[in-house]
Protein backbone atom coordinates (compact mmCIF):
# COMPACT_ATOMS: atom_id res chain seq x y z
CA UNK A 1 0.00 0.00 0.00
CA UNK A 2 1.22 3.49 -0.81
CA UNK A 3 1.73 6.17 1.82
CA UNK A 4 0.20 9.57 1.15
CA UNK A 5 1.01 12.82 2.90
CA UNK A 6 -1.97 15.14 2.63
CA UNK A 7 -1.40 18.79 3.50
CA UNK A 8 -4.86 20.34 3.64
CA UNK A 9 -6.98 22.34 6.08
CA UNK A 10 -10.34 21.54 4.49
CA UNK A 11 -12.09 18.73 6.40
CA UNK A 12 -14.37 17.97 3.42
CA UNK A 13 -11.43 17.38 1.11
CA UNK A 14 -9.66 15.29 3.73
CA UNK A 15 -12.77 13.13 4.20
CA UNK A 16 -13.28 12.62 0.47
CA UNK A 17 -9.65 11.66 -0.09
CA UNK A 18 -9.46 9.33 2.89
CA UNK A 19 -12.63 7.55 1.85
CA UNK A 20 -11.55 7.25 -1.79
CA UNK A 21 -8.11 5.87 -0.97
CA UNK A 22 -9.35 3.46 1.65
CA UNK A 23 -12.17 2.24 -0.59
CA UNK A 24 -9.84 1.17 -3.37
CA UNK A 25 -7.12 0.16 -0.91
CA UNK A 26 -4.31 1.78 -2.84
CA UNK A 27 -3.05 4.09 -0.16
CA UNK A 28 -3.04 5.00 3.49
CA UNK A 29 -2.42 8.41 4.92
CA UNK A 30 0.84 8.92 6.72
CA UNK A 31 -0.71 11.96 8.27
CA UNK A 32 -3.13 14.70 7.46
CA UNK A 33 -1.01 17.74 8.21
CA UNK A 34 -2.94 20.99 8.32
CA UNK A 35 0.11 23.19 8.81
CA UNK A 36 2.21 23.48 5.69
CA UNK A 37 5.30 24.46 7.67
CA UNK A 38 5.20 21.14 9.56
CA UNK A 39 5.03 18.93 6.47
CA UNK A 40 8.80 18.68 5.94
CA UNK A 41 9.19 17.66 9.57
CA UNK A 42 6.57 14.95 9.09
CA UNK A 43 8.39 13.72 5.99
CA UNK A 44 11.63 13.33 7.88
CA UNK A 45 9.92 10.75 10.11
CA UNK A 46 8.10 8.82 7.40
CA UNK A 47 8.76 9.47 3.70
CA UNK A 48 5.52 9.22 1.73
CA UNK A 49 5.06 7.79 -1.76
CA UNK A 50 2.87 10.73 -2.76
CA UNK A 51 2.34 14.27 -1.47
CA UNK A 52 -0.90 16.14 -1.98
CA UNK A 53 -0.80 19.84 -1.10
CA UNK A 54 -3.75 22.18 -0.98
CA UNK A 55 -3.04 25.82 -1.69
CA UNK A 56 -6.24 27.17 -0.15
CA UNK A 57 -5.41 30.55 1.41
CA UNK A 58 -1.73 29.59 1.80
CA UNK A 59 -0.46 29.84 -1.76
CA UNK A 60 3.03 31.13 -1.00
CA UNK A 61 3.62 28.55 1.74
CA UNK A 62 2.34 25.73 -0.47
CA UNK A 63 4.64 26.76 -3.31
CA UNK A 64 7.56 26.99 -0.90
CA UNK A 65 6.81 23.47 0.37
CA UNK A 66 6.93 22.05 -3.16
CA UNK A 67 10.27 23.78 -3.71
CA UNK A 68 11.63 22.43 -0.42
CA UNK A 69 10.56 18.91 -1.34
CA UNK A 70 12.33 19.19 -4.69
CA UNK A 71 15.52 20.54 -3.07
CA UNK A 72 15.49 18.08 -0.19
CA UNK A 73 17.08 14.68 0.06
CA UNK A 74 13.75 13.00 -0.62
CA UNK A 75 13.60 11.14 -3.92
CA UNK A 76 13.37 13.52 -6.85
CA UNK A 77 10.73 11.25 -8.34
CA UNK A 78 8.42 11.73 -5.33
CA UNK A 79 5.16 12.83 -6.95
CA UNK A 80 3.56 16.05 -5.77
CA UNK A 81 -0.06 16.85 -6.60
CA UNK A 82 -1.30 20.39 -6.03
CA UNK A 83 -4.97 20.80 -5.05
CA UNK A 84 -6.35 24.15 -6.18
CA UNK A 85 -9.70 25.91 -5.99
CA UNK A 86 -11.60 25.92 -9.27
CA UNK A 87 -11.28 29.71 -9.43
CA UNK A 88 -7.47 29.63 -9.39
CA UNK A 89 -5.76 32.04 -11.74
CA UNK A 90 -3.50 30.76 -14.49
CA UNK A 91 -0.44 32.38 -12.87
CA UNK A 92 -0.76 30.23 -9.73
CA UNK A 93 -1.08 27.11 -11.87
CA UNK A 94 2.11 28.08 -13.69
CA UNK A 95 3.87 28.82 -10.39
CA UNK A 96 2.86 25.39 -9.05
CA UNK A 97 4.48 23.66 -12.03
CA UNK A 98 7.51 25.94 -11.83
CA UNK A 99 7.92 25.04 -8.15
CA UNK A 100 7.94 21.35 -9.02
CA UNK A 101 4.36 20.08 -8.85
CA UNK A 102 3.73 17.09 -11.08
CA UNK A 103 -0.01 17.47 -11.43
CA UNK A 104 -2.84 19.88 -10.57
CA UNK A 105 -6.30 18.83 -9.45
CA UNK A 106 -9.05 21.35 -9.13
CA UNK A 107 -11.47 21.48 -6.20
CA UNK A 108 -14.15 20.38 -5.72
CA UNK A 109 -12.51 17.01 -6.17
CA UNK A 110 -13.74 14.60 -8.80
CA UNK A 111 -12.81 11.03 -7.93
CA UNK A 112 -12.25 9.90 -11.57
CA UNK A 113 -9.81 12.79 -12.12
CA UNK A 114 -8.06 11.93 -8.86
CA UNK A 115 -7.75 8.27 -9.85
CA UNK A 116 -6.25 9.24 -13.22
CA UNK A 117 -3.72 11.55 -11.57
CA UNK A 118 -2.54 8.89 -9.15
Amino acid sequence: MYKVLLVDTDPDTVGILQEAFEKVRIARFVINETAIHHAMEVMSDDTPDLIMISADNQEDEALRLVQEVRLSQHPKCLPVIFLLPETTEITLKEKAFDAGADHLIMKPLQIPELATAI
